[in-house]
């Protein structure tokens, strides 16, 4: 685990050194190395990464006044965080949590107003058929899921969710799936997304604290997201929609445009070390330890972000500090083999049971023997011609 550290250091340095001061709005940039501060997935994923560090007088300081930038940032009017002047349930929420998380009691950093008119933002949000509207409120949404996912985390930290409200969502959630059992992005979606898969069971966990059950429930969906992921190389996803504005122009009605990144390896590892499945936990670990650029996490070289940073850093702590059986290296082998070489471990296995066939019987043995031929034969004939 040494080399885990070492990597979760290196990248929270470069974190730290990407602090921007002397502005009205101190804090940190989304992309790492531009020069402008945001508050959400810039500043607010900095400050959760802050607060795992040793203090130091530059960590000191890029805290209290990264702080001080979260709170001149808030849309005064309705409390919320947005993007591209747009308030976002999504935004709102996710600040609330890590702010919740990391710096309570609130008074200490004069946080506590600033968190109760959020907190009422994210619960204004909320529809009666058991889900987040991400910006206008309106009772079609195009976009639901991951505000749903989000609203849930945070008003769960600071309990504020109803055990009605518990009940609704989670029952909307469960209603709420695609053709093959997974989730999509939003409402209405007839395409499934293993991102929005994931977000739905972990809202589920959040909702339900019963990752057994959640477990057993979904196990299908469960082995379905792993299989993508190894299979396809689903590591980052993003979405569009539109959120109407009150302004129009000579065309008609306006609307912003948001568009939301998703890092999907760090909230996978997170599910599977909820349900106690530490084997895929591992080879997911591997897999997000192997796509960094020069210490850090995005979508490529010139886009490291400071949230996908943050998350990378928050799924290897945690794999860190799960319990894991010693068979777990031997297990995540096997499941990797059987995941992209399936028929290698059928070959394997018949080439075994010849093995022990022959052992005991010639004549067995040769039909045994002909029989791995003829699948080895056909494995390879299926690999050559599809």
């Amino acid at each position: 685990m040494r080399s885990d550290t070492e990597i979760i250091d290196k990248a929270r340095k470069i974190i730290l050194d990407s602090f921007i001061g002397g502005n009205e709005q101190p804090g940190f940039p989304e992309i790492i190395g531009r020069d402008r501060s945001t508050e959400w997935g810039g500043t607010i994923s900095a400050l959760h990464i802050l607060h795992n560090m040793v203090c130091t007088q530059q960590v000191d300081i890029a805290i209290d006044e990264s702080i001080k930038g979260i709170i001149a940032s808030q849309n005064k009017d309705t409390m919320a965080w947005g993007a591209g002047g747009v308030d976002l349930v999504e935004a709102t929420s996710e600040i609330v949590y890590y702010l919740s998380e990391d710096y309570s009691p609130f008074e200490r950093h004069g946080l506590r107003e600033s968190v109760e008119g959020a907190v009422e933002f994210v619960k204004s949000k909320y529809y009666k058929k058991g889900y987040y509207h991400s910006g206008a409120f309106s009772e079609k949404s195009e976009h639901t899921l991951y505000a749903t996912f989000q609203a849930v985390r945070a008003l769960d930290k600071v309990n504020q969710l109803s055990d009605d409200e518990r009940s609704t969502i989670g029952t909307w959630i469960r209603s709420n799936r695609t053709a093959d059992g997974l989730w999509g992005d939003n409402n209405d979606s007839n395409q499934s997304s293993i991102t929005h898969s994931i977000y739905a069971l972990l809202t589920l966990m959040y909702l339900e604290k019963n990752p057994n059950r959640i477990m057993k429930e979904f196990k299908k969906q469960i082995r379905m997201i792993f299989k993508s992921i190894i299979s396809d190389n689903t590591y980052f996803y993003y979405e569009e929609y539109s959120i109407p504005t009150n302004e129009s122009d000579s065309s008609g009605k306006e609307f912003k445009r948001i568009r939301i990144n998703h890092f999907v390896l760090p909230f996978a590892i997170d599910l599977y070390l909820k349900i106690g499945d530490t084997a895929r936990a591992r080879i997911l670990v591997e897999r997000l330890k192997n796509i960094r650029y020069d210490g850090a996490w995005g979508l490529y070289q010139t886009f490291r972000t400071t949230w996908a940073t943050q998350q990378a850093i928050d799924a290897l702590t945690g794999y860190q500090n799960s319990k894991r059986p010693w068979m777990d290296v031997f297990t995540s082998f096997f499941l990797l083999l059987w995941h992209k070489y399936w028929y290698t471990v059928i070959i394997i296995a018949l080439l075994l049971i010849v093995f022990f066939i022959i052992w005991g019987s010639e004549n067995a043995g040769y039909w045994c023997i002909s029989t791995v031929i003829g699948v080895v034969s056909g494995t390879l004939s299926n690999k050559i011609t599809g």
